[in-house]
């Protein structure tokens, strides 16, 4: 989750959002508490306690994370723990940003 944190901090937010969907925890308190824990507490935090994005993109572990592309169409969708801090992993969402958006990618 730190990583997630650093990561955001190393783009501009106009160009790259890191947000957090908790799809277990029904209350807003203690998600907020959990980021804090794991050095990600100035991520925003949503919540899906319904888990209809995961049902709906046929997530069957966690963590998923989804790279959303600035018109809406999903990029790519990973399974498990990355280092996003990593210098490769920042050099692919820098490919992301500056690749412009086509009409092959699936609209979420």
């Amino acid at each position: 989750m730190a990583s997630l944190q650093q990561l955001q901090q190393q783009f501009n937010p106009a160009d790259l959002r890191v947000v957090t969907l908790n799809q277990d925890l029904p209350q807003s308190a203690p998600v907020r508490a959990l980021l804090d824990r794991y050095g990600a507490g100035q991520l925003p935090a949503f919540r899906d306690p319904g888990s209809r994005l995961g049902l709906m993109l046929g997530q069957t572990l966690l963590p998923t994370t989804l790279i959303i592309g600035t018109d809406g169409r999903l990029l790519e969708q990973l399974t498990g723990p990355l280092p996003w801090d990593s210098p490769e992993a920042v050099a692919q969402l820098q490919r992301y940003i500056d690749q412009p958006p086509t009409a092959d990618r699936t609209p979420l």
